[in-house]
């Protein structure tokens, strides 16, 4: 991909989750580095994951050369991460999500951690009592659109409504602007969210 084009801006890097969190992040970290081994100068290294267990390995996630990282607590409603997120509540747990909040800021800086919350998930009002409080501890919200698939769990879900996220994207950009943070891809965005959109002002 780098000799074809020059103007690659990101990798992303996602996988699945492996049930030993320490082992899964290692086989992260080993394609990290080949990856970064011949990345181009200026291109940012991003990863969406589970946090480990050993959060000490959030250091060698640096080392490695990630710029930014990401994980998923997907819903802050307390009840409603114990209902929608069955596996991340039994095998890691909401608490220890927060932990490795706070260590992954103290380690990438304030501002190169992100939260992903699923728009539609929970009502607004707890989203952004989730928004506030990540961001008290310097994590960035960033925010995935809800969309029912087929043959998923929520497959006959709706997805929200146009108030729903306009309410949702104007919460997130007051937040990018007080703290002043800025989305994971200032430029291009993605395709299921708002961040690069509500962080260039376009819901204010």
């Amino acid at each position: 991909a780098f000799q074809n084009s020059n103007d690659i801006r990101y990798v992303n890097h996602c996988s699945g989750t492996h049930k030993d969190n320490n082992l899964g992040l290692q086989f992260q970290i080993d394609v990290l580095m080949a990856i970064a081994a011949v990345t181009p100068k200026g291109v940012k290294q991003h990863m969406l994951t589970m946090p480990p267990d050993n959060l000490d390995m959030l250091e060698d996630l640096k080392k490695a050369g990630l710029h930014t990282v990401n994980f998923a607590l997907e819903v802050f409603d307390k009840k409603k991460f114990e209902v929608i997120c069955k596996g991340k509540h039994t095998l890691y747990g909401r608490n220890k999500f927060f932990e490795a909040f706070k260590n992954a800021v103290s380690v990438f800086g304030k501002g190169n951690s992100y939260c992903n919350f699923v728009g539609g998930l929970e009502p607004v009002e707890s989203m952004i009592e989730g928004f506030e409080y990540l961001a008290s501890i310097g994590v960035v919200p960033s925010i995935n659109v809800f969309h029912p698939d087929p043959q998923s769990a929520f497959h006959d879900r709706k997805p929200p409504t146009i108030n729903y996220l306009l309410r949702m994207a104007r919460a997130q950009g007051k937040i990018y602007q007080k703290n002043k943070f800025k989305p994971i891809y200032p430029v291009g965005g993605t395709r299921n969210s708002l961040d690069t959109e509500v962080w260039r002002g376009f819901f204010n």
